[in-house]
């Protein structure tokens, strides 16, 4: 079996419907792409039920602060390395107006 793989990519998907199309297993594709059945096999399930193969956008929680905002306060921490967190949370709250 193959090792733990974090995604297959839109490229991998598309090769695995091809094989698929040219009448391949979902064995002989997984051997070719060392990949396991099932990964094959709910790929194609997925590619037949949504008739899409890109990834889909992961969901997350927005970022409190921008990136400028960042880049003030690692400014901030780097005139003055013994700075407590409570200190900066303050030094945000009053120059940015939010809670972290």
């Amino acid at each position: 079996m193959s090792t733990k793989k974090s995604e297959t990519s839109k490229c991998e998907r598309e090769l695995i419907l091809k094989l698929h199309n040219e009448s391949k297993s979902y064995l002989e594709i997984a051997k070719l792409l060392n990949r396991s059945k099932f990964t094959i096999h709910y790929i194609i399930k997925k590619s037949k039920s949504e008739r899409n193969v890109t990834n889909k956008k992961r969901t997350g929680r927005p970022k409190k602060l921008t990136p400028r905002e960042e880049k003030m306060i690692i400014h901030e921490i780097k005139k003055n390395p013994t700075t407590s967190a409570p200190k900066v949370a303050a030094i945000i709250a009053n120059s940015f107006g939010k809670d972290i």
